[in-house]
Formats: C-alpha cells, structure tokens, sequence
C-alpha cells in the first residue's frame, strides 16, 4: 500500500505468511511463496492471488510417513518438532498418514522454536521405539543432532526429517553429526542432471556460493514471476491478468524437475528421500528414493480433506501416546 508494488515473493517464516497473506488478497496483489510451507497458505486460507512453488508441511509429511512405514519398516514412532505452525501441521501429517497406514505414534513432542538446548526434550525421548520422525529444521538441528548423538540414541534407530533440516547451507558445519540422516525434499545438490548442474554452476558463479534447496526455491519463484510477465507483455500491473499468467506457469525443467501448480495454487513435484553421507571429502545428501509430482494432499480426496481439522497440536489425537 506504501510502495505500490507490483508482487511480493518469498515469505521464509510461516507466521509472517499468514499475517501478511489476507492482507495481500483484499488487494489480489500477486504473491508467490518461495520459503514458507505452512499448510492453509495453500489449503483452508488461500487466495486466487497467491501460488507456492516450495513444497508445504503436509506435503513433507505424508511422504516422510509413507517412506518410514512401506520403505523403513516402521510400526512404532516418537515425534519431535516445532510447537508453531509449520512445524504442528507437518508432524500432523506425518502422524495422520502414518496411523491410516496401520502404524503407531506413541509418542508427541512440541519444541518452542527459540530453544537453543534440545538436551531436556532429548533425554526424554523413548527408546522402545522403531524411529525418530522430526522438524527441527534449519541450523538449530545441528544442535539437536548433537543432543541425540550424545544421548546415544542413534545408535538405536533411524532419524527422519524433512526440508531445511539438513539443507546444504550449513550440511558442511553439520559434519558428522548429519551422517545418516534421512530426510524428504524436493532437492538436493546430489542430484544428477543437465539442469542441477547448470544451476549449481551459475550459483557458484553469481554468488561465489554453494547451492542450497532455500536457493533452489527462490530461483524456481524467479523464473516464474518472469515467465508470468512475459506471458503477460510486461503489463503486471494489470492484477487480474498476471494472476491468472502466474496460474498457468509450468516449468519442465527445474534443477529439481517439474513443477506446476494444482488447482489450490501449491506446486506438485518430485520429493526425493535423501541420507546425509561424505562423499569424496564433503557431505552430501545422497538421493535413495523418489516419489514423483507430489500433491500437498498425499493420498487423500482434496475436498474431503480440507473439510477436515487443520493439522495442530492436538489434531490428530495422539490416542496411542504413552
């Protein structure tokens, strides 16, 4: 309303994205999402002015379910994250598919997302359990990593997470204490394609940096404000046609495949399965699995899921939790 901008892109924090969300639709001010993954941006509380081309929390977390019940084996779970948005909403999903596979979780913890000692929630984790899933993500899961490995506690079973969790960003900080580590994301610098390395490449150019998926994200959101303008001659001021231009965007070759929109506005792409391992010196996330053009809504009717709870802290219930 002060500067009178044309779109507004990125939006990394969920709860900045739900404040500022309505504000932009009473407006339809073009907004593309290329950080945030909290659900209802998308779901329950979207508009026809806003898109997302990073993958959501439920997203991530129907498929970390999926892997850890048909892939890993696992029948009894604790899980760990985040008290706010995002991080309620993807254990919710992963909580959610999980049981509906015939799985457990005996076990729901909720972090503040200011703690800087995971020690106390650690130490109370059970061990009679077949895995760990958690969203601690961002640079805070070194520490995490750390108090588990301290405790001893990945000697006994497998940690699964999702997204910047182990985002290579700081993957080299991280070291030894990631290795292992299984998480789902729509990238990896591992990734081995034309496109990947086309990025990695003009990355390393531009910015004298090593790519990252937050990077990869907010390239793909670039590219496709610029597709829009194009498809439109340049006239985004005209709000209503650059809406529609930025609904009707595709990409077919992204560094992490192809992306395009479902009709709520979230991208549907790959998520890959990656494990944290040194690779010729350096680490890396090592690509083990793919699930292809993910929807937000995992296996489940888009329309009778979102006349159900939103996923929070006691949605689902937690009835098997000791």
């Amino acid at each position: 309303t002060h500067d009178n901008v044309d779109i507004m892109a990125g939006l990394f924090s969920s709860s900045n994205a739900y404040a500022v969300a309505p504000l932009a639709a009473e407006v339809n001010l073009p907004v593309v999402i290329t950080g945030s993954a909290g659900d209802n941006l998308t779901q329950r509380k979207r508009s026809s002015s806003l898109i997302r081309v990073n993958v959501c929390g439920s997203q991530a977390g129907h498929t970390a379910a999926d892997y850890a019940y048909n892939q890993l084996g696992w029948r009894t779970v604790s899980i760990i994250g985040w008290e706010h948005a995002f991080g309620q909403e993807t254990l919710g999903a992963f909580h959610k598919a999980f049981e509906d596979a015939g799985g457990k979780v005996v076990q729901r913890t909720y972090i503040p997302r200011k703690t800087l000692d995971f020690s106390p929630y650690v130490a109370n984790l059970s061990r009679k359990v077949d895995g760990l899933f958690a969203v601690v993500t961002g640079a805070p899961n070194i520490r995490f990593l750390r108090a588990l490995r301290a405790r001893g506690l990945m000697n006994n079973w497998k940690v699964l997470t999702v997204l910047s969790a182990t985002d290579e960003s700081f993957l080299q900080e991280m070291g030894a204490a990631g290795d292992g580590v299984l998480s789902v994301n729509s990238y990896s610098t591992a990734l081995d394609t034309p496109e990947n390395a086309k990025f990695i490449q003009q990355v390393k150019k531009t910015t004298d940096r090593e790519a990252s998926g937050v990077m990869m994200d907010a390239y793909v959101g670039a590219r496709w404000i610029a597709m829009a303008a194009e498809a439109v001659d340049g006239n985004v001021k005209d709000r209503v046609a650059f809406n529609k231009a930025l609904r009707a965007v595709s990409i077919k070759d992204a560094p992490h495949g192809v992306v395009e929109l479902d009709a709520y506005g979230q991208a549907t792409q790959n998520i890959y399965v990656r494990r944290v391992e040194k690779v010729n010196g350096r680490w890396q996330n090592t690509v083990i699995y793919t699930y292809e053009n993910v929807s937000q809504f995992g296996k489940y009717d888009p329309e009778t899921y979102l006349k159900s709870p939103t996923y929070g802290p006691d949605s689902p219930a937690c009835t098997n939790c000791k």
